[in-house]
This record gives structure tokens, C-alpha cells and sequence, in this order.
């Protein structure tokens, strides 16, 4: 037998593309920021701008993605609903960022880049100190280069029009704004709804 290494359990990041449609970048604009508590970004202060009749388009775009994602990937089952529950935009001032974080309350969650650079700010998965997928945090041996299997962070370039989705447990980042650009992207989480676990006896409804 030929040797082989298994990928076994592997996190799954869905990346596509949406092309811009006119109006939702501008509209994007006009929304209310705040300055967030750590002083390094903007958020919108309406953190439900899929309602909005200028965004209804850009969330079913979004929406549909998401599907192709969930049912067509990850063949989750075709009675259960995926929800884009929660949307918000960003906007990163030169030299701003985001830490390490991740999304509460949410099953995926993903960005959708409406105005991005070159330099305005990579995003960057972390693998997490409690990931343990291959070697422990009690004894990490050296190695002569990163790997799918032994990578610690996994990074993308954004372009306008690109979307991400990801686990909303995923720890992730975005680095600084290096140009005199403001950047703006939009965010949003998905949760899933009706009645899971009747195959395995843990029978539950979420409406």
C-alpha cells in the first residue's frame, strides 16, 4: 500500500464570490458607526442591516451562498433552515484592525468585502491553543515548515466582491489598514432552525 496521510476532521472555510451590485456600497456608507470599545475599527450601530429594503438584494445573495455551502459541502439536510439572523458593517479607518475573536450565539459566520485594497487588512484564522489536531501545546517539536497539518494561522487577501464563511466558534483577526483608504466590508452570522437529533434520540425544535 502506498503511504498515505488522512486529513481527518478538518474546519471548513467556504470562499466565493458575489459581484457588487450598485447602491450597496454607498448605502453601506450612510449607515451610523460607532468607534468600538477598543478603540481599533467602526461598527454599525444597527446590527440587523439585512432589513434594510437597500440590502434586501445583498442578503439574499449572502443567503444563497450560505446554502450552497451548508447543503451542497457540508450535505446538512434539507429541512433545516439556514438563517442569516445578524448583519453589521465595518469600516477600518487607516491603521485600524480587529483582534482575535470569535462569534457568539451563531452556528457560521462570514464577511462579505464591498470596498478592500491590497494592503487594507488581510484576514487571518488562528488556530487556537485548545485546537489539537496534531500536537499538543504541552510538547510542540520544531519543524522545518508549516503544513496543512501543523499551520497555525491560515490567511486570505480580500477583494471586492469576495465572500467568506466559516464556524463561528473559529478564532480570526484582521490585520492593520495600511493605506489611506477606508475599508468597508459587511458581516453577518447564520443560525439554523427546526427539529434536529430524531436519529440519534436527543430530539430538539429551534424555532
Amino acid at each position: 500500500m502506498k503511504p498515505q496521510v488522512h486529513s481527518l476532521f478538518p474546519t471548513p472555510v467556504f470562499q466565493s464570490e458575489i459581484p457588487l451590485k450598485e447602491g450597496w456600497l454607498e448605502y453601506v456608507k450612510t449607515l451610523n458607526y460607532d468607534r468600538t470599545a477598543m478603540d481599533n475599527g467602526y461598527i454599525s450601530r444597527d446590527r440587523d442591516i439585512f432589513s434594510h429594503p437597500e440590502l434586501r438584494s445583498l442578503k439574499h445573495e449572502i443567503s444563497d451562498a450560505v446554502k450552497y455551502f451548508a447543503y451542497g459541502h457540508l450535505k446538512v439536510s434539507d429541512y433545516v433552515y439556514i438563517d442569516v439572523c445578524r448583519a453589521w458593517g465595518i469600516k477600518h479607518m487607516p491603521n485600524d484592525w480587529a483582534q482575535n475573536h470569535c462569534h457568539m450565539n451563531s452556528v457560521f459566520s462570514g464577511i462579505y468585502y464591498l470596498d478592500v485594497s491590497e494592503n487594507s487588512g488581510d484576514l487571518v484564522i488562528e488556530k487556537g491553543q485548545h485546537s489539537t489536531n496534531c500536537f499538543m501545546t504541552t510538547l510542540t517539536p520544531d519543524v522545518n515548515f508549516f503544513n496543512q497539518y501543523t499551520q497555525q494561522s491560515w490567511r486570505v487577501r480580500p477583494e471586492n466582491g469576495m465572500i467568506l464563511v466559516f464556524p463561528s466558534q473559529v478564532i480570526h483577526n484582521v490585520e492593520k489598514n495600511k493605506t489611506d483608504q477606508v475599508r468597508y466590508a459587511v458581516a453577518f452570522d447564520v443560525f439554523i432552525r427546526g427539529k434536529f437529533g430524531h436519529y440519534g434520540g436527543s430530539d430538539v425544535t429551534i424555532k
